[in-house]
């Protein structure tokens, strides 16, 4: 009898054959939509967002729909407050439960408006209600600004249930000119690079500081979590994608300035150095495609889960880019089964 591995990897799955001829016309597509488009960096991050609002970038404009409202949660900081996007089932069913959505951007571009079309198919499709929450964007706010408005959000004190928001195991929910507290399980979601990395990030603190907090799951769409010297997939990518390393160097340079590599090291920094021993970690789905830097980001990771004894669903797509979870399905074939397994999630752990 041969020997059996206690960790098995479905190797088709990263196989250059496998990608179909689609996905791999859709990568082509993105280069050449990239080839001299302007870079977020060389005109500053601020004329980037505006321009990207605007769909004067190789990426669509974002559809922004009146069936979101977005509520303002009082911070700290004396006149500033965190938006919060909140989005709700049209047909008015009744709510399972809270989706907190934390978008991604590489901690520089993005806001809670940006992807109100999926998140309004989320709500319809799981009777949850989805709250997109902004936070500080680099390189005006750099580290730790951004995280510390998300833990704001996980450690609102009973005083500060005014505004409409979720804490642990409540949301105040508003109809009419009321608001009111609801009981209600909470899933905790991302996108992209940057809210991947929030999410965990996040997630860790929460559970560290407040026993009694907890998460029926979390969506971990291709996120970064070694932020100190990258793994190898990061430095072997050589093609000028939607992420590779020159841009996430510069993310990153946004983000955490001139930090040392032992600092980047910080799991509050680069959660995959993170102690898991004790912690109730929540069940995990991780979804990236090979096409993409932060591939060994989310193989690691949900590795590491996995052996503290945490559920940790994988799904790798083949020829897959980074973001391709934003994509229309008719356009990216592993979109649509990516969004079914997230459904699929979702329904699971609202019960």
């Amino acid at each position: 009898m041969s020997l059996q591995s206690d960790i098995n990897v479905d190797a088709s799955r990263f196989a250059p054959s496998s990608i179909t001829q689609k996905t791999k016309a859709l990568n082509e597509n993105i280069l050449k939509a990239l080839d001299g488009a302007p870079k977020w960096w060389e005109i500053g991050a601020h004329a980037y967002r505006r321009l990207r609002k605007e769909g004067g970038t190789a990426f669509p404009k974002p559809v922004v729909l009146d069936t979101a409202k977005t509520l303002q949660l009082p911070s700290r900081d004396a006149g500033r407050t965190i938006p919060l996007r909140v989005v709700r089932p049209k047909d008015g069913s009744a709510i399972k439960g809270v989706y907190a959505h934390i978008h991604g951007g590489g901690f520089v571009l993005g806001d809670e408006e940006a992807q109100d079309v999926p998140l309004q198919w989320m709500a319809d499709a799981t009777s949850l209600t989805v709250v997109s929450i902004g936070y500080r964007l680099a390189p005006e706010n750099p580290y730790p600004a951004g995280p510390e408005g998300l833990l704001r959000c996980g450690r609102l004190s009973s005083e500060e249930r005014q505004s409409g928001i979720w804490r642990g195991s409540y949301v105040h929910r508003r109809r009419g000119t009321g608001t009111r507290i609801v009981q209600f399980r909470t899933l905790v979601n991302n996108f992209q690079l940057a809210g991947a990395h929030l999410t965990t990030v996040s997630t860790l603190h929460l559970l560290e500081s407040q026993p009694n907090f907890s998460l029926r799951g979390v969506i971990l769409h291709y996120g970064t979590y070694e932020m100190a010297s990258f793994f190898p997939s990061v430095h072997l990518f050589n093609r000028a994608h939607i992420l590779d390393k020159p841009r996430i160097d510069q993310f990153l340079i946004a983000f955490l300035g001139e930090k040392s590599e032992a600092e980047r090291r910080d799991p509050r920094i680069s959660p995959f150095y993170a102690d898991f021993s004790g912690l109730r970690l929540p069940p995990a789905l991780f979804t990236c495609g090979t096409e993409d830097p932060l591939l060994d980001d989310t193989v690691f990771m949900s590795t590491k889960r996995a052996a503290a004894g945490a559920e940790a669903v994988v799904k790798i797509y083949p020829g897959a880019p980074h973001g391709f979870t934003m994509f229309e399905a008719a356009s990216c074939e592993p979109t649509a089964d990516a969004l079914q397994i997230v459904e699929k999630f979702l329904v699971e752990k609202s019960k």
